[in-house]
C-alpha cells in the first residue's frame, strides 16, 4: 500500500476502493428488494450480493 500512496495518482485506489464499497451496498439494496417483491427471505443477499459483485471485481482487476 505505500507504493500505491507514493504514485503519481495516488487517489485512484482509493476512489476504486470506496466505488467498489459504494457498488455493493447498492447491489445488496437491490437484491434485498427484488428478495421483498418475490417474497423471498433476506438472510441470503449477502451470499447473492458477493456472487454477482465476483464477476465485476475480476474483470475490473484483470
Amino acid at each position: 500500500m505505500p507504493e500505491v500512496l507514493e504514485a503519481s495518482v495516488p487517489w485512484m485506489p482509493i476512489a476504486a476502493f470506496f466505488g467498489g464499497g459504494a457498488l455493493f451496498m447498492g447491489l445488496e439494496k437491490l437484491i434485498h428488494s427484488i428478495q421483498h417483491r418475490l417474497g423471498a427471505g433476506g438472510e441470503s443477499s449477502g451470499l447473492l450480493a458477493i456472487l454477482t459483485g465476483c464477476p465485476w471485481t475480476c474483470s475490473a482487476t484483470g
